[in-house]
């Protein structure tokens, strides 16, 4: 994991196990948080794991 998605993971930790399948981005940004959900879609970007 790189360092950028370590700091993402340690700043918002709800972001490494949520799972947004079948999920809006609206919907993720809602159940999130605003800050939370553009840090997911960061997060998920830099494991190479764009949902």
């Amino acid at each position: 994991m790189t360092r950028a998605a370590e700091i993402l993971a340690a700043e918002f930790p709800q972001i490494v196990d949520f799972d947004a399948t079948g999920m809006t981005t609206e919907q993720v940004h809602y159940f999130l948080g605003e800050s939370a959900g553009v840090a997911f879609y960061q997060y998920q970007t830099l494991k190479g794991d764009p949902r």
